[in-house]
């Protein structure tokens, strides 16, 4: 390897790094056979890192010389690198998802794992006072909130007490008194329909409840 920069020198030294690293859990998985892959990032091998470095040099080579073909052998290594990366974390989450298993002493913890998710951070909206000042910490923030609700939430108008007085009143007073229905005897049912004329309908009769309702014979 031919260290021309700063940059080769860096690159190298975090290279051998890597290597040191990627043996060494070689190494501890081949001592444990149902050890499980690390839950953080898949390990890779020695030929990605080198095709990393081959990317990053071909960079270096493109901003340093403007070349269009500089360009198009970066963009062919930077695609072959994507690719590969995407198969392998492929690959290394379906292993993961085989290896699930519920104890956390033995095989994969799910629950361990998805400590390592990406989650999207949260925003804390800024919550303006009614005095146009923005709250500072969370006792102004509980206190512009309940201040807000209480000012939506509020109970229903209640009726004056003089309405509340003439609703009782009008409630408690006695009701009208129901005229009683006089009966009648059916002969006389009977003599009102023969004065009735037969073309007319019973709507321009007048023919009214009373005379159609059926009474009580007299005694």
């Amino acid at each position: 390897m031919v260290l021309n920069s700063p940059a080769d020198i860096d690159d190298a030294a975090e290279l051998f790094l890597r290597n040191i690293n990627v043996a060494a859990e070689y190494s501890i998985l081949g001592q444990l056979a149902c050890s499980p892959p690390s839950p953080t990032q898949p390990l890779l091998k020695p030929e990605v890192l080198d095709l990393v470095r081959h990317k990053r040099a071909l960079r270096r080579r493109y901003m340093r010389s403007r070349n269009p073909l500089d360009l198009r052998d970066f963009r062919r290594a930077a695609y072959e690198l994507r690719t590969l990366l995407f198969d392998i974390k492929s690959k290394y989450f379906q292993d993961m998802l085989r290896n699930t298993d519920p104890n956390k002493n033995h095989g994969f913890n799910l629950w361990k794992a998805t400590r390592c998710v990406k989650r999207q951070p949260l925003r804390r909206i800024p919550i303006m006072r009614p005095d146009n000042t923005w709250c500072r910490s969370d006792a102004e923030i509980a206190s512009a909130f309940a201040d807000e609700l209480e000012g939506r939430f509020t109970p229903f108008a209640l009726a004056s007490p003089s309405q509340v007085q003439d609703t009782e009143t009008f409630l408690n007073a006695d009701l009208a008194p129901i005229q009683a229905i006089t009966p009648i005897a059916p002969g006389e049912v009977a003599y009102r329909f023969a004065d009735l004329s037969p073309l007319k309908p019973l709507a321009m009769m007048a023919l009214t409840a009373e005379l159609l309702r059926p009474s009580q014979r007299r005694e």
